[in-house]
């Protein structure tokens, strides 16, 4: 793992990347962190919303790991989103060569749906 750091689907990949990926990198995780702390604020389900910042920060999850986020979703909407992220986030990391950046996008929208969820 340490010979391939892009192949996470954490926002370290965005910071691995280096350069301007740094600061996508960095307004994902602040942008994390703001929706955790609305759907916290508004009574939201603690373990969901812990569970996806932890998909989010650990650099050595793989993108199946992000399966587990399926199930704290209710909506039908929310759930297809998350699928059809996964599929352009596998589209992306095909193109790219192995950069699994774009499943921290995963977390971070099942973050929006839970903060929504919340209210």
């Amino acid at each position: 793992m340490s010979l391939l750091p892009l192949l996470t689907s954490s926002v370290w990949a965005w910071w691995w990347l280096g350069g301007v990926a740094r600061i996508l990198g960095v307004a994902i995780l602040v942008g994390a962190i703001v929706l955790a702390a609305i759907a916290l604020r508004r009574q939201g389900n603690a373990v969901a919303i812990l569970q996806s910042l932890n998909q989010l920060l650990v650099p050595i999850l793989f993108a199946s790991n992000l399966t587990t986020l399926i199930p704290i979703l209710r909506a039908r909407r929310a759930i297809l989103t998350i699928v059809s992220l996964a599929l352009a986030a596998c589209a992306l990391d095909n193109a790219m060569g192995g950069f699994g950046g774009g499943y921290a996008l995963i977390p971070l929208v099942a973050m929006y749906f839970l903060s929504r969820e919340a209210s």
